[in-house]
């Protein structure tokens, strides 16, 4: 009787481990968090953050109308993309931005002149005339 109960609370216990386990490996090697059939190489369902030493970025559903987003942690912190490692596209429905800037490409423009120092100084002190 005591080899019964034994293994009836062994039984018990790894019954209780499995239900409640949230990290899912399956047999094609995908990684589900909270997530039983994960059909991505990282399929994580709930809310995440990762960070680094220079910020933190968030993913949730705090959207309006709990729609997911994707933010980060502090203001004015992060960046989508770098200088030398541009998006090609990026496809939105709406567009709220503090500031935007458009970049030009000197490979495909002809005459270019270099401005002088009038100049330089006139966009300096007026940059919306650019």
């Amino acid at each position: 009787m005591k080899k019964f109960f034994s293994i009836l609370v062994l039984c018990f216990v790894a019954l209780s481990f499995s239900a409640i386990a949230q990290i899912k490996v399956n047999s094609s090697g995908y990684v589900g968090i909270n997530e039983t059939t994960p059909a991505y190489n990282l399929h994580w369902f709930g809310t995440g953050c990762f960070g680094t030493t220079w910020g933190r970025l968030m993913f949730d559903s705090s959207g309006f109308g709990s729609v997911a987003v994707m933010y980060p942690a502090e203001d004015w912190v992060g960046a989508l993309g770098r200088s030398d490692r541009k998006f090609n596209s990026l496809y939105v429905h709406h567009v709220l931005a503090n500031q935007i800037t458009n970049t030009s490409d000197e490979r495909i423009k002809e005459n270019i002149k270099k401005l002088d120092t009038l100049q330089m100084n006139y966009l300096h002190h007026f940059p919306e005339s650019r």
